[in-house]
């Protein structure tokens, strides 16, 4: 190897070293500290006096590092989401945090995140760059590299053989993220931004501000009394039209699933996880009984009350399907295979009895009937605030958030009582 032109600065002690190699005129350097590992670095120059000013410059970050704890070997963005994501694995299989929680973070790391900031150092990432990021990401579908896309792939776990699949979907139509997407997304990057803080790649103070959007205090959509009789009552005519007996079966369990869901407040999560030694009925004085659920999702468990009328619609389930095994999940298909979502026919079912929006031209969503029973056990139950938040698993805070403007209501009979002026 030709090392004519090969030069070689000792400075330090030897602590520092400066040098060019055979094939380039670009000096380098060397750094190394104590119980420390080599460090290299390109000057991007042939100026020898300035090569001499940004090795040592180099030389003070990294033993300023060292001495604070962090790595002196610099990590892009992309290289820390990647071990940031590997780290989350590891706690999906001790148990930590669940399977959902990562595929929900990978999803906007790797659609996001890594593209934009991938090559970045992530010391080196500042507000504009936060800033920049953020003008991006609300274009990203509209005239930004999503643009155009017809099919998304997203991986998920099949429930039959438990391993992981590939699923393609297709693409909504383009539009601008909702101000709690992207309050999501900032908390994974933030998320990101802290582990990296843990890890030593950066420093507190070089944490760019993420900041998010307000999240607007918003009306629920719910179904009025109104609605919710003629969806139901629509229901039942769809149920008789049936072209077929699988299609009389699928609507008739949407049915019992519409009105359980109205009745007990579970979110879709609970309701899916539900199992049948999960429902205990217990009596009461007289001819009455309690139904008791146990119910799972976000993580933990916890029990409610449901109507008592949610009895007849289980006892229904039950007699349709025959359940063999009380761990069978409540709503499942002829197969005994659990049922993750009814949002397809909830969806079909709502344009037939035209409530698919509600009056201020918000979409309902099977969510919406969570929504329908918090309302109605305010308004017509007269539940009280606490009561009704232990009972539906959130705090009072969230409850009078998102159904204050429905005090007027629960007072109609003092706010319209007769008296004299």
């Amino acid at each position: 190897m030709d090392t004519t032109n090969q030069r070689k600065i000792i400075l330090r002690q030897g602590k520092l070293v400066v040098f060019t190699r055979a094939a380039s005129p670009f000096f380098q350097c060397r750094i190394k500290l104590p119980a420390k590992p080599y460090v290299y670095k390109s000057l991007n120059t042939v100026d020898e006096a300035e090569a001499r000013q940004l090795a040592e410059d180099l030389y003070a970050e990294a033993k300023f590092k060292a001495e604070s704890g962090m790595s002196i070997r610099r990590r892009t963005f992309r290289n820390v989401a990647t071990e940031y994501l590997a780290h989350l694995r590891s706690q999906v299989d001790g148990n930590v945090i669940t399977l959902k929680k990562l595929n929900d973070q990978r999803k906007v790391i790797d659609r996001y995140l890594i593209p934009y900031f991938g090559s970045k150092m992530i010391d080196t990432i500042t507000d504009p760059d936060i800033y920049r990021w953020q003008e991006w990401r609300d274009t990203y579908w509209t005239t930004g590299p999503g643009a155009g896309t017809t099919f998304i792939d997203y991986e998920r776990r099949n429930q039959r053989t438990g391993e992981m699949e590939t699923v393609r979907t297709t693409q909504s139509k383009p539009s601008l993220p909702s101000t709690s997407t992207k309050r999501t997304e900032a908390s994974y990057l933030r998320a990101v931004f802290e582990q990296a803080r843990r890890w030593g790649y950066v420093s507190s103070q070089n944490i760019p501000i993420i900041k998010s959007e307000r999240l607007k205090s918003q009306r629920r959509p719910h179904f009025d009394i109104r609605d919710y009789r003629r969806l139901t009552r629509i229901s039942v005519v769809r149920i008789r039209k049936a072209p077929g007996e699988r299609v009389r079966h699928d609507r008739q369990l949407l049915h019992d699933w519409i009105l359980i869901m109205a009745n007990s407040g579970m979110r879709p999560t609970e309701a899916k996880n539900l199992r049948w030694k999960d429902v205990t009925y217990t009596q009461t004085e007289g001819d009455g009984h309690v139904v008791q659920l146990l119910v799972s999702g976000k993580g933990k468990r916890r029990e409610l009350i449901a109507m008592p009328s949610t009895r007849i619609y289980l006892e229904r389930l039950r007699d349709r399907n025959q359940p063999t095994d009380p761990e069978q999940f409540v709503f499942s298909d002829t197969d005994g295979n659990r049922i993750d979502s009814f949002k397809k026919g909830f969806d079909a079912l709502c344009k037939d009895a035209g409530v698919m929006f509600d009056r201020y031209g918000d979409k309902r969503a099977p969510y919406s009937l969570r929504h329908t029973y918090a309302t109605f056990a305010l308004v017509y139950g007269r539940v009280s605030v606490y009561t009704l938040a232990v009972n539906m698993g959130t705090s009072v805070h969230m409850i009078e958030k998102h159904y204050g403007h429905l005090k007027p209501l629960q007072a109609h009979r003092e706010l319209t009582a007769r008296y004299k002026i």
